[in-house]
């Protein structure tokens, strides 16, 4: 059937009308519309007009908040199959007490209907029948997702698993569902407690708590001493200012892909990204642009981290730059990018000997370090084919003249 395949697919409303003009069998159609075109109510009482076939169309009826009371009414008298009917309305429709109290009598299975009334069912008789009713908790981390984003709602469901027979608990996944407890913008300790205390598993809890509630320290000290788990701790952890830089600080040699997390400790965690670094040296994983981030973010740098990174440093140009604006105190960092490129500056040296520093920087740089013709020891005038070194100052000397003040020193 067209129809009722283009309904499966919910495809455009223009292609489903021209359907509906072409089918002589609407068998399954008016459940389909219910479900995936709620608001269509036109199209929906022209199938209805046209069909005998009722199964499944109070489920979604009362499913969809679109649906109206006088089409629901319509459609109990045609119901055969009541499954999922009450507890579709104790989900979507907890404030129907007419549409539940009918419904209720009608169900033979409550498969479901506890947990899904928790969320917006405040009638504690009434959960108290549904509990009564029930089996199996089954599957409830869905439930615990939904009832997180509901004020009050986690808490409720919480107390009425606690007045449950412990058996029923055997299904629940119990770390799964703290860790959707803590990701909510309505936290609640005693819910998380009580997950807490009955679970083993902690992954993405600690990722989640210093996300959604960085305030919590002692939580997340817990957590820290519990999870195995540290994938995207950092990264998550180190954008929300509340968590202390200790915590961050802890997290680092605990974290794998520290590349993910680069621009975020350069942007939230300056301080510490030397420390960062040091790790990222350790793990033989600096990522290019390090230098030039390290140089920008105002962070403390020390000689030797500094010489470290150098070493794998392609991007010259741009690490020569940022020294120059980023850090006009330390002449010597702009030095040392200098006497590892290979430039030489517009000092009459031919362009055949050797690449010139870069036009744009050439200015920046003959400012920014002290420009010295001559030997800073010898004081004579360098030569073209004058073996030189640059010193951490900025100042030139002959390599001859270093040799010679150390042995004079020496003496």
């Amino acid at each position: 059937m067209a129809l009722l395949k283009k309904l499966e697919d919910k495809a455009p409303f223009s292609e489903i009308l021209e359907a509906v003009q072409n089918t002589d069998d609407f068998t399954g159609c008016l459940a389909l519309i219910l479900k995936n075109y709620p608001e269509k109510k036109e199209l929906r009482d022209l199938v209805f007009a046209m069909t005998e076939d009722y199964k499944d169309c109070l489920r979604y009826a009362v499913y969809r908040k679109e649906t109206e009371r006088d089409f629901i009414e319509t459609l109990l008298p045609l119901t055969k199959d009541f499954t999922f009917c009450l507890r579709n309305a104790l989900l979507s429709r907890p404030e129907e007490k007419w549409l539940i109290d009918i419904l209720i009598p009608l169900t033979t299975d409550f498969s479901g209907c506890f947990v899904y009334a928790v969320p917006g069912v405040e009638d504690e008789k009434l959960l108290a029948f549904l509990a009564s009713k029930t089996e199996s908790i089954g599957n409830i981390e869905s439930i615990v997702k939904e009832t997180s984003k509901i004020e009050g709602a986690l808490l409720r469901l919480v107390r009425s698993l606690t007045s449950l027979p412990k058996k029923m608990f055997a299904s629940i996944d119990f770390g799964e569902s703290l860790r959707f407890s803590i990701a909510t913008e309505y936290p609640n300790r005693e819910a998380i407690n009580f997950f807490l205390e009955r679970g083993d598993k902690y992954a993405f809890c600690l990722r989640n708590l210093l996300h959604y509630h960085p305030g919590e320290r002692d939580l997340v000290s817990l957590f820290m001493e519990k999870t195995e788990d540290f994938t995207d701790c950092l990264y998550f952890g180190s954008a929300k200012l509340d968590n202390s830089d200790e915590v961050i600080a802890s997290l680092i040699p605990k974290t794998e892909d520290l590349k993910k997390c680069f621009s975020r400790m350069v942007e939230y965690r300056p301080r510490l990204f030397p420390l960062f670094i040091e790790e990222m040296l350790k793990k033989g994983d600096v990522p290019p642009g390090t230098l030039t981030s390290l140089l920008a973010c105002g962070a403390p740098v020390e000689s030797k981290t500094f010489l470290h990174i150098l070493k794998n440093e392609k991007n010259l140009e741009g690490a020569l730059a940022a020294a120059i604006c980023n850090r006009p105190g330390r002449t010597d960092l702009a030095s040392m990018v200098f006497a590892k490129s290979g430039w030489k500056k517009t000092s009459g040296v031919s362009r055949e000997k050797g690449a010139w520093l870069p036009q744009h920087l050439q200015e920046m740089f003959l400012i920014h370090t002290v420009v010295n013709d001559e030997c800073f020891i010898c004081f004579d005038t360098f030569e073209e084919g004058d073996e030189e070194k640059v010193l951490p100052c900025g100042h030139r000397i002959h390599k001859l003249c270093d040799v010679a003040a150390f042995v004079c020193r020496s003496h």
